[in-house]
């Protein structure tokens, strides 16, 4: 069952509560989903006139899981110093001890996409970017693979499958604050939403300002333009051949923003259409100073990748150790000795590091 608990004092001896009050400057908000909160001044009078329908919610160590806009306006227009506030026990998700019915119930979708985003978090899904098999071949898979972590974190999120997710996500992502609040409100399905995130903000509120029937007309038009510029992107590739621009009119079946032509014009090599009208030119090649920082930087992010790749898989390991080392070949016993004291030595001083930039 999925716990909301008060977190007020830390106790698990406190009685559960939906809800308690939280003093905002020690919340988390860390690193949002969510970049552009919209018109927070608009959501505070909101707020103001009917109070906070809905609390924010956040982990038993006071990281913000999800309400960042209801968060924004009650602490940098309305003043407050504290607000209302439910623990997501994110764990008890993971774990499984959850009523899935209860977390449709307790939460609007933007809410659930959050909480799923955490869960996967938890999950420990792989994030290797790039990276080859040939670099994670030595390391030991644990952890579900990252296919069944976004159906596992799905599911438990409360929405059945990997692809409601997937477009509920795109329109908290994609989608004006207008859009969001329609389908939390369930006056949009996520599908039809998902769809009309893909559009400019401009073109967005004019569609979620229709009624119903005028909405879905819209909607047939926005799938039959999708199909022409699918179409546009295929007759591009055979006439120029395969290339970024190509790829990206048949994947998503529209123009590419300015800063998506920006990027593929970079790719590309070439001038560079954007839905605006707008054309955009290659950047010219870095210098040998930005080629070495580049370097550089992605050297230090394999190193990293490795030390949490490392930690995660030593994290799920719960045999005991005289078990798996009674039952290991002479050959893993090897292969451990070599690393054991290289790797003991390198945590200690990582260990180490990691308090002091904590502090």
């Amino acid at each position: 069952m999925l716990t909301l608990k008060s977190v007020a004092g830390g106790s698990d001896d406190r009685p559960e509560e939906k809800m308690t009050s939280i003093e905002i400057s020690k919340i988390n908000v860390g690193e949002r989903f969510r970049k552009d909160l919209g018109d927070i001044e608009g959501l505070a009078r909101s707020i103001e006139a009917e109070g906070l329908l809905q609390p924010i919610g956040i982990t038993r160590e006071l990281r913000l899981v999800f309400g960042g806009r209801r968060l924004a306006a009650c602490w940098r227009v309305l003043g407050w110093t504290h607000i209302e506030a439910r623990f997501v026990d994110v764990s008890s998700i993971v774990a499984g001890e959850y009523a899935e019915n209860e977390v449709r119930k307790d939460f609007t979708a933007s809410e659930r996409v959050a909480i799923a985003e955490a869960v996967r978090g938890q999950l420990g899904e792989r994030r290797g970017g790039d990276r080859t098999e040939s670099k994670r071949q030595n390391l030991a898979v644990c952890s579900d693979p990252p296919a069944r972590s976004r159906d596992m974190a799905a599911e438990r999120a409360g929405f059945g499958n990997a692809e409601t997710l997937r477009q509920a996500s795109a329109v908290v992502k994609l989608g004006t604050p207008e859009l969001v609040e329609k389908m939390d409100a369930g006056e949009i399905a996520i599908a039809p939403a998902a769809e009309i995130a893909k559009q400019p903000a401009e073109r967005q509120a004019k569609i979620v300002a229709l009624p119903d029937a005028e909405r879905r007309e819209e909607l047939q038009r926005i799938k039959a333009e999708q199909r022409r510029v699918r179409d546009e992107g295929a007759r591009f590739e055979q006439e120029k051949g395969a290339n970024a621009f190509s790829g990206f009119l048949q994947k998503n079946g529209r123009y590419p923003n300015a800063e998506e032509a920006a990027t593929i014009a970079k790719v590309d090599g070439k001038i560079t259409p954007s839905a605006d009208g707008q054309r955009h030119t290659p950047l010219r090649p870095d210098t040998k100073e930005g080629r070495a920082r580049k370097k550089q930087e992605a050297a230090w992010s394999n190193e990293l990748w490795r030390v949490r790749e490392a930690l995660a898989l030593l994290s799920c390991n719960e045999a005991d150790p005289a078990d798996l080392l009674a039952n290991a070949g002479e050959f893993s016993k090897e292969l451990i000795g070599e690393n054991i004291s290289k790797g003991h030595a390198y945590l200690n001083r990582f260990a180490k590091e990691w308090k002091r930039h904590a502090e």
